[in-house]
């Protein structure tokens, strides 16, 4: 760990004002199905954007610690968090669930809490988003895509596991990266792997709440 933290305080990455990767992620993916050998390029990609804008916040370089992964994500926490605004909640172009399965080629897996009130799918990408109200967010993705990097204080990452599977959860006010676009801060985050995808629960909600609702996932 110690050569780690040498080799990354010795960084130094020089951010655009406004990092918009998802062309060049559009690109990198192709036409389905996906190509497996773009997957280091896209999780060097990602973690570079976040580290930068890490590294960018005053003695933060010294206080970098651990990396926490799962299949599509990757957490980092850091003693100082850079700024993130709230920014919007969803993208993409809105659409009704039937045709959000028929534009990404996968089915939506989601929990048993009623149906969403919105859908939204960015089909370049091929991510999903639901919107419960405005208590919940879920959005997912396709595993073999690294698509989410975050930024989390330190202490905070709890491993967990979801009826088995591989599992984080990132306390409430962290900052996240959905590839290509503005970093924002994020609420109470669950994130897991589940039939080939990788999802995402936000929320305001204890870890005992969110894998209540995570576990009727289906």
């Amino acid at each position: 760990m110690a050569e780690l933290e040498r080799e990354l305080r010795a960084l130094r990455i020089e951010l655009p004002p406004e990092p918009d990767l998802a062309p060049s992620v559009r690109a990198a993916l192709g036409p389905p199905p996906r190509r497996r050998h773009s997957r280091l390029v896209l999780v060097a990609a990602a973690l570079a954007v976040a580290l930068g804008t890490a590294f960018a916040v005053p003695d933060s370089r010294s206080a970098l610690l651990r990396f926490f992964g799962i299949e599509g994500a990757t957490v980092v926490e850091v003693g100082d968090l850079p700024e993130g605004g709230p920014g919007p909640l969803a993208f993409g172009e809105r659409t009704s669930l039937d045709q959000a399965q028929r534009l990404l080629g996968f089915h939506p897996l989601l929990p048993d809490i009623g149906r969403p009130d919105a859908v939204y799918v960015d089909r370049g990408l091929g991510y999903l988003i639901a919107l419960y109200g405005g208590r919940l967010r879920l959005s997912e993705f396709r595993d073999e895509v690294p698509l989410l990097t975050k930024l989390a204080r330190i202490g905070g990452v709890q491993r967990v596991r979801v009826d088995g599977h591989a599992g984080l959860f990132v306390p409430a006010d962290h900052v996240v990266f959905e590839l290509g676009r503005q970093p924002r801060l994020a609420a109470d985050t669950l994130l897991w792997n589940q039939g080939g995808l990788t999802i995402r629960l936000e929320g305001r909600f204890s870890s005992e709440k969110a894998l209540a609702i995570a576990r009727t996932v289906r």
